[in-house]
């Protein structure tokens, strides 16, 4: 084995654990709120975040979580819409890198400018039957460039934060069947006692 072979392992090991040691415990908003400032930390990244997808008209996204160093906030609940910024990527593409000068690329996005930001990265989040839920960004201040090995990680937790995304989106349609039901008997109930 290569000394760059065993380098890129232990790199990649280091990654999963880092990533890993952050999520194991934790579901729900604190997993993706451990999930992203983990990530951005295993990147050396300024803000990392992940985004769901929303059903409508247009290509829109809103924030579930996000981590950012110093200055830089992207506030959770934050509703936008994906075209001209690099995230309009993620609609056609599962993995989106953008190394360096983002702000070239992407002019009219006010918050790469407002923060001086230069490299981004995306990983898709998909269904288990392939929907696009969302996707993971990382973005820095200075270059961004993920290899394979780390790219693969970030694959993984992204298959594990789309698990949370339908396990909290199925946790929801089943309240939502049950206040139906309670419902459903009340009008049952009542029009028995109307009788």
């Amino acid at each position: 084995m290569s000394t760059d072979t065993a380098s890129t392992r232990a790199a990649e090991r280091d990654l999963l654990r880092t990533i890993a040691a952050g999520t194991a415990t934790v579901t729900g908003r604190a997993f993706f709120r451990s999930l992203v400032h983990h990530v951005a930390l295993a990147l050396g990244a300024d803000v990392a975040w992940a985004s769901e997808m929303q059903a409508g008209p247009g290509e829109r996204a809103v924030v579930i979580a996000s981590w950012g160093r110093e200055d830089i906030r992207l506030p959770e609940g934050h509703d936008y819409d994906l075209s001209q910024t690099p995230c309009e990527g993620t609609i056609e593409r599962d993995v989106v890198s953008i190394p360096e000068n983002v702000g070239e690329a992407y002019p009219n996005d006010t918050f790469i400018a407002e923060h001086g930001l230069s490299g981004y990265l995306a990983v898709v989040m998909r269904s288990s039957d392939d929907e696009r839920l969302g996707y993971i960004g990382v973005m820095s201040r200075g270059r961004l460039e993920a290899t394979e090995d780390e790219l693969a990680v970030l694959s993984i937790f992204a298959s594990r934060a789309a698990a949370e995304i339908e396990r909290r989106r199925h946790e929801v349609a089943l309240r939502a069947r049950e206040a139906e039901v309670a419902q459903s008997r009340s009008r049952v109930v009542s029009a028995a006692d109307e009788e």
